[in-house]
């Protein structure tokens, strides 16, 4: 690991930013006086003045003894509010490791772990493309996510790995997401899970069947003869099982099965197409 950034980047508002951080500084100057880190150090105001080596051995401390929360709330040395209690309470719920930063959006940065769950990711007082240049993406990082209220951040500071990714790992980053969309399982929240939270299953576009039955009506109206040119009718068994994958998909669209099997009936007749085709060229 390389590259030690403490940074303060993100799109929260300027009054969540002042919620987020007297909350987690607070902690923190909680754990360097219960492990006696920094003597020196003997108030929050001082503590903000720590260089990002020290600042982060006091979040590895943190994060190593994360039940400390717990004497945190009980004692509240600061007489933080109870809005702030509970900002401090949700740290427990830290995920810490390495990430990849794979892409901006304007919602939020999207960060991949090593195990393909995929995070839409504020950072805490700037949007994170103004402080990472879009060039070196996608970049390894060590950090911490951290839950605040309904979003996710990350502590501020964050190891890099000077590394370069060839494309086979850009490919499957990409992926990684698009199926996180696709699917949505992007976590934006590390919120217990509720039944409020649980992904919503894709439900059926009925606007699409009345469509679907015209085409099929007017396809079944078609007759072809064995005098017709070869190419027909392959091209309209095609056309019939790509309707198929067409008539599931509005129905069904998590029914993956049931599509996989139509899209072979596709598969097969795309081949008999080429075949068509390639016997045509010998006599071209």
């Amino acid at each position: 690991l390389s590259n030690l950034y403490f940074l303060l980047i993100m799109n929260l508002s300027e009054q969540e930013f002042e919620l987020f951080s007297s909350a987690f500084v607070s902690v923190l100057q909680y754990v360097n006086q219960k492990f006696e880190m920094f003597p020196q150090i003997t108030s929050t105001e001082l503590f903000r003045g720590l260089n990002p080596e020290q600042r982060f051995s006091v979040h590895t401390k943190l994060y190593d003894n994360i039940k400390i929360i717990d004497e945190f709330l009980g004692e509240n040395p600061d007489e933080l509010t109870p809005e702030q209690l509970t900002v401090a309470s949700q740290f427990k719920r830290f995920v810490r490791g390495n990430f990849f930063v794979e892409r901006f959006l304007t919602k939020y940065a999207i960060f991949i772990d090593e195990k393909n769950h995929v995070y839409g990711v504020l950072g805490l007082t700037d949007p994170l493309n103004e402080m990472i240049d879009k060039s070196y993406l996608p970049l390894n990082i060590y950090t911490t996510l951290l839950p605040f209220n309904d979003k996710i951040v990350y502590d501020g500071i964050f190891k890099s790995r000077n590394i370069f990714f060839g494309g086979g790992i850009k490919r499957e980053l990409k992926e990684a997401y698009m199926a996180a969309k696709q699917c949505n399982r992007i976590i934006e929240s590390l919120a217990k899970p509720s039944s409020s939270t649980r992904r919503k299953k894709q439900t059926s576009n009925k606007a699409l069947t009345p469509v679907i039955n015209e085409l099929k009506k007017s396809i079944s109206k078609i007759s072809i003869s064995s005098e017709d040119p070869a190419i027909l009718k392959p091209t309209l068994s095609m056309l019939k099982s790509s309707l198929m994958i067409l008539e599931i998909a509005t129905d069904s669209p998590n029914n993956w099965g049931e599509i996989e099997k139509a899209l072979k009936k596709v598969s097969t007749s795309v081949k008999q197409v080429e075949k068509v085709i390639e016997r045509g060229q010998r006599y071209e």
